[in-house]
């Protein structure tokens, strides 16, 4: 009985921290000042993006769609953090903005890496624990970057 009490307490945090996020968009939206916002938005924007927190990055862009071109040091977009922290739920949201998508498959960052190069790397530790056993590891791993080598693909041919 406890633990039930103590998800009910935790869903209630998460839901009155969404509802905070959506008031704070709503007030900095009317600054009406770029930097402004930039200041404001891009860390949160960028750590959502790394940690899956959908409903962080839905939110800011929605509010701010310009923000989907915040980079961080390594001049990574939030959609390419995406990719590389293996964020399915983040890269579907940006992957549904039609701002961007053919502008991203000829994308390089601040390492000449691509999006296939950041699909190719090792996923971090804490993604790779989401499946039992090196096989399933490896096959999740390969199917993201089918996922990802298909999208670019997509783009060569519309593009």
């Amino acid at each position: 009985m406890p633990h039930i009490k103590h998800i009910g307490e935790k869903k209630q945090v998460h839901h009155q921290a969404v509802q905070l996020e959506k008031l704070l968009c709503q007030q900095i939206a009317t600054l009406k000042d770029y930097k402004a916002y930039e200041s404001i938005v891009k860390g949160p924007l960028l750590s959502a993006a790394k940690l899956g927190v959908k409903e962080v990055v839905e939110q800011i862009l929605g509010s701010f769609p310009d923000a989907v071109w915040f980079s961080d040091d390594g001049s990574r977009f939030v959609f390419e953090l995406a990719i590389l922290h293996r964020q399915e739920k983040v890269f579907n949201i940006i992957y549904q903005m039609d701002l961007c998508k053919h502008l991203l498959s000829h994308r390089f960052d601040k390492e000449k890496n691509n999006m296939l190069h950041l699909a190719g790397r090792l996923a971090p530790p804490s993604r790779l624990n989401l499946s039992p056993g090196a096989a399933l590891q490896m096959q999740r791993e390969l199917q993201w970057f089918k996922v990802i080598n298909s999208f670019q693909f997509d783009l060569m041919i519309i593009l």
